[in-house]
This record gives structure tokens, sequence and C-alpha cells, in this order.
């Protein structure tokens, strides 16, 4: 399953050195607007002590780890929504992502340029966001008159669903042309799976992520006082110096040393809250050759997990054999586990819970 996770914002707010330190790659992350112009995409490995904790009992030859993509999209700016700044082009990139992680500079770095020559979070929060929901307004109106016409077509049973959709959509112009966003709109799962279909900028999750000072971030950290700023702020969002990740370790001195371990971890959370965001869950595939992770999104079936591996396991699916990660380790493998009534055959609709350790038996 190849998800994404896009990294937006305004220009020089730190958005490829995010990119770069949650990737380990090296795009180029210059001092002025628009020095990214076409989208970057680099993968994060999902660390999971689960796998750690497998490995003592199966000493596989090989481990794979499932992993997310991340977009390093470039800035928007004011009245991108009609094509400003390079506007549309970035728009269209966001919307090809599944969520979205918001950096907001709360850095006060005179020499690094401000597109609006003022450090004011919030401000800029809703300048972005304004963006977002501009251009949903515009789709949004577009596909009514698209639907308009759809709906007195002949056939009974597709002018109902037309009529269905043309209900959802006013319903989302209505709230976006009062700036609420669409995945603020409450919708029952029907509707919610319908509004897949038009994949609006502001139906998407979002995890905000404040780039800080490093002076501030111990600050923030030690002494706990500090960046009132984001106490007030109204959104979820991760405190966290991006810069910091940038400094080789002959510059980090005793002061910053003392927080090496606790950014470390901060990136490693970042990356589960994305893969949270993403409404994911991880299962386990185990043998003596490969211990391996893999994504699906929470609800998936066994069939559809089958699928993910390969087409050929869905194709022939005859069982899923399946112990919880839990007994697994409680009873040292799947010898006891089997025992004990904890090793179970399910069907194809068997819903998947995260930690299942699974092995498909399938015919082709």
């Amino acid at each position: 399953m190849s998800l994404k996770c896009g990294i937006v914002g305004l220009p020089n707010v730190g958005k490829s050195m995010f990119f770069n330190v949650l990737t380990k790659l090296n795009v180029p992350s210059k001092n002025f607007p628009f020095c990214t112009i076409s989208p970057n995409i680099g993968i994060s490995i999902v660390e999971d002590e689960r796998i750690e904790n497998i490995l003592k009992i199966i000493k596989a030859k090989n481990v794979v780890k499932t992993f997310i993509k991340f977009v390093d999209i470039a800035g928007l700016v004011k009245n991108s929504y009609l094509g400003d700044g390079l506007g549309n082009k970035f728009l269209s990139h966001i919307k090809n992502v599944d969520s979205i992680l918001h950096v907001v500079r709360f850095f006060k770095k005179k020499e690094i340029i401000h597109v609006n020559n003022k450090i004011d979070p919030i401000y800029d929060v809703n300048l972005v966001n304004i963006e977002l929901v501009l251009s949903d307004y515009s789709e949004c109106k577009k596909y009514i008159k698209y639907y308009e016409k759809k709906k007195n077509e002949k056939n009974i049973d597709t002018n109902n669903y037309f009529l269905e959709i043309l209900n959802i959509l006013k319903i989302c112009l209505k709230k976006l042309k009062k700036n609420i966003n669409i995945r603020d709109i409450k919708f029952n799962n029907k509707q919610k799976n319908i509004l897949k279909i038009f994949n609006f900028i502001t139906n998407k999750p979002v995890l905000y992520i404040a780039n800080i000072d490093i002076k501030d971030f111990i600050y923030l950290k030690i002494k706990n006082k500090i960046l009132f700023e984001i106490k007030k702020f109204p959104y979820k969002i991760f405190p966290i110096c991006i810069n910091f990740y940038n400094l080789k370790f002959s510059e980090i001195n005793i002061k910053y040393n003392i927080l090496l371990d606790f950014f470390l971890k901060d990136i490693n959370n970042i990356i589960y809250f994305t893969y949270n965001l993403l409404n994911l869950q991880t299962f386990f595939t185990v043998g003596i050759k490969e211990i391996r992770s893999w994504t699906i999104k929470k609800g998936s079936t066994a069939i559809e997990a089958a699928n993910i591996i390969h087409t050929d396991f869905k194709k022939g699916f005859i069982r899923a054999e399946v112990i919880s990660y839990k007994d697994f380790i409680l009873y040292k493998g799947t010898k006891l586990a089997r025992k004990h009534g904890k090793y179970r055959l399910e069907s194809k609709n068997y819903i998947l819970s995260d930690g299942d350790i699974v092995n498909f038996l399938f015919n082709v």
C-alpha cells in the first residue's frame, strides 16, 4: 500500500529541511521562495519495537519494515487558488496526497526571508488554510454545475444517486463559504465515502509542525516556560526544531547534546503520528526466511491484506492463520499458542487487528 503525506506551508518555513530529516535525503533547501518547484518524494521507515521482540523468538535471516511516502510540496502564497506563485500547480500536488503535515514558522531569524515580512504563526496558518478552502470552494462549484446537469438523466436510480451527491456538495459549499474545512463537517459513513470521489484538500487529515529556533526549543523542553504562542494556537501542533538535525555532531555542545535522544524520538513520533493520521495499522508475516511488517487501512479484511502481499494470494485465498502479537510473544511462537487455542483460522471477511501475525493459505 502506497500512501503519501504532503509537507506544506508558506515558502521559507523549513519544509524541504523537514523533508530531508524525515527521509534522510538531501534535496535543496535555500533561503528564497520557491526553491522547490517539482515535488520531491522520499520514504520514512516506520520503526516498530514489536519486530525486535518477534526477532528474539524467530531468528529470521531478513527483516523488512513498512514505510510512509513523504512529498515535499513548494510553498503556497496568497491567491495560490488563482494561480499566483505557480499556485494551481502546487495545489494539484496537495490534492494527490492522502494527509498533510503543515509546517509553521515560529523561529525569528532575520536572515531567513519571510514572504510577509513578519513572524505570525496563526496568521500564516490561516493564510494557507484560506487558500486551500478557496481552492475547494472553486472545485465544489464546478462539481455542482456538472451534477445539476447529470441529475436530469432518464435513469431513475442514477438520478437519485446524483441528487445525493448534489446534496453533499451543497452542504460542503455552504460550509466552505464560511471558511469551514470539509473534514470538520459531520457526515455519515456513506456520505464520507461519496466525498472521497472528489479528493477535496480540506477533507484530508492535518498535523501542524511548529518549527522553532534551537534556543527556544531548549527553553521549551527544559524550563517549560516558552512558546506561549503554541498554547494559544487553535490547532493540534507538534513543536520541533528542524534546524537541529542539520548540526554536525561536532557542533552539538553539552547544552544541545542532552536533547539529542529526545529529538531523535521526536522524529519517530512524527512518523508514528503520520501513520495514525492516515488511519493505518500494521500486520506481520513471520518465518525463518523473513519477518515483514505490512501496512493496511484500519478495518481491512483478510482478503484485502492478502492482496497487498500478492494478487495470487487474493485469487487463490483459502483461509488465513492468525495469531495476535501479544499471544505470539506470550507463548513464544506459534507452537504453544496453537496448543492454548490462540492460533485461529479465519475467513476472507475477517477484520485484521493491529499487530496480527498472519499466514495466508492459498491455491492458484
